[in-house]
């Protein structure tokens, strides 16, 4: 195996060290909060960061963009060129981020005076600056966090996000108690800080001869990779109205204690996603460089092998979580709850049949072919409003987060039949009946394993084994079927990929 791929391996493994952290602190951070504020207040709390997420939109998608040009560049060895795109991208995305955020806080002001609860509307004129200003110091970080990435250095990235996370708990543990809401605003506050600066720090430890205030670049470099950028914030942009929209409608149909439950089950259900995710993420900058030395050929091979690597992971990971899922509530809530338990169980379904694009996703991020990524997200956003909408109106909370869930299930698998119509790939191919098999397999023990855990009277220690014993029974289904190490050898093999 080559360095260029021992490196691949190794962002691999950073990258699920890193989501396991984040669960962690994510776990620990949730119930300390649920003790020291409260329901209400987390939902609060829930709802103040969707609106500050939504300043993350004037990045116009230049870090998504600078992950492939510095590959692209980097490849070439143009570190001069790589130098100024990088110091423009910034300088361009700090420009946008105080103006979009000027705009966000007046706006979000006259909301908030009109809807919120007189009890809470100091407090959250208070935070939501803060909050604005975390979020544009975190974006304006991915810059750099996308640079290390294009150069295969994502493991670094991974690195400094396991110590921000730490970080961010245990300021929360210190001042969450003293200050409330105010003390987790200031926490996160020092993360994105300690977030960009670190990234600044590697950019100019890892880009040979970089320079802060070189601001020479080509414009025709520079025009692509706004161009670039732009196709690839369309896709950011649907994407981030997906919370606040459902949230919005969560806290209608809801109330604030389901919008803090479907808070908890979302960050659940994307870290477990994020572990899949990652192991295709980490081949965006090689498929970059497949793209731009071979033929569509070697492509197609690779998104077969993705796909079968994906399917498993998927389909065992996500029917775990509702295996497990009134554990997690025991356990996390101190309670079963059962709300919180249908929002997880509906969610994980959902993002398993999300899931299902993302090898086809990872490889039109690598190709540049970001038409498909940007329907698949513009029908998820108009179908959640449409859903939420009917559906929340007629069965509250639990209709909005089916709602949810249909569209984004729907939205993700155009994305699928879009990639195979136009790479005229036969779905067939794809999707072998050992796949049907192995989902089926372990959605009948995970459903089997969640009705015996709630309906019969059984110590929470004997349910937490019994409950592993038979999800090792699809693992050993899976390792009977296929042979993981021919599956993994889109990471072992040459630069090239001459040979898959």
């Amino acid at each position: 195996m080559d360095s260029y791929n021992k490196q691949i391996v190794r962002n691999i493994i950073f990258s699920f060290f890193q989501i396991l952290i984040v669960a962690l602190t994510t776990f620990l951070l949730y119930r300390h909060l649920i003790k020291v504020l409260g329901v209400e207040q987390l939902g609060l709390w829930s709802l103040i960061l969707s609106v500050s997420s939504l300043s993350s939109l004037a990045n116009f998608g230049l870090g998504g963009s600078l992950l492939k040009y510095s590959a692209e560049l980097d490849a070439a060895e143009n570190h001069r060129e790589l130098n100024g795109l990088i110091n423009m991208s910034f300088v361009i995305m700090i420009g946008l981020l105080s103006v979009f955020g000027l705009c966000l806080y007046g706006l979000s002001s006259i909301l908030i005076l009109k809807y919120a609860s007189p009890q809470y509307v100091e407090i959250v004129m208070y935070i939501i600056p803060l909050s604005l200003l975390s979020f544009a110091l975190n974006t304006a970080g991915t810059i750099f966090m996308s640079v290390l990435e294009g150069l295969n250095k994502g493991y670094l990235k991974n690195i400094i996000l396991i110590i921000s996370n730490i970080l961010f708990i245990t300021l929360c543990y210190k001042v969450v108690s003293q200050f409330g809401l105010k003390g987790l605003a200031y926490a996160q506050l020092c993360q994105s800080l300690f977030f960009l600066l670190c990234g600044i720090f590697l950019v100019k430890r890892y880009v040979q001869n970089y320079q802060i205030f070189n601001f020479k670049v080509d414009k025709a470099l520079l025009k692509d990779a706004i161009s670039y950028g732009m196709n690839f914030q369309l896709v950011g942009i649907t994407q981030m109205f997906y919370d606040p929209v459902t949230k919005f409608f969560l806290l209608k149909y809801g109330g604030l204690a389901s919008v803090s439950y479907f808070e908890m089950a979302s960050k659940l259900v994307l870290q477990i996603r994020g572990m899949i995710t990652v192991v295709f993420q980490s081949l965006v900058p090689k498929i970059v460089i497949i793209n731009y030395n071979t033929d569509a050929k070697h492509i197609t091979n690779i998104y077969r092998k993705m796909h079968s690597i994906n399917w498993w992971l998927m389909s065992f990971s996500f029917m775990g979580i509702i295996a497990f899922s009134g554990i997690i509530s025991e356990v996390w809530i101190g309670k079963y709850e059962s709300t919180f338990v249908i929002y997880l169980i509906v969610l994980s379904i959902a993002w398993l049949l999300n899931s299902i694009n993302i090898p086809s996703y990872m490889i039109n991020l690598g190709t540049g072919k970001l038409k498909g990524n940007s329907i698949s997200h513009g029908t998820i956003a108009i179908l959640n409003v449409l859903f939420c909408w009917i559906l929340g109106f007629f069965y509250g909370g639990y209709g909005v987060v089916l709602g949810w869930g249909i569209a984004l299930a729907l939205g993700s698998l155009l994305l699928v039949f879009e990639y195979h119509q136009r790479t005229h790939t036969q779905i067939r191919e794809i999707i072998k009946s050992e796949d049907i098999k192995l989902l089926v397999a372990i959605s009948v023990i995970s459903l089997t394993t969640l009705l015996t855990n709630t309906l019969l009277e059984i110590h929470f220690v004997v349910r937490i084994i019994f409950t592993f014993f038979f999800l090792s029974l699809s693992f050993i289904y899976f390792l009977a079927k296929h042979s993981i190490f021919n599956l993994l050898s889109i990471y072992v093999k040459r630069k090239n990929i001459s040979t898959i």
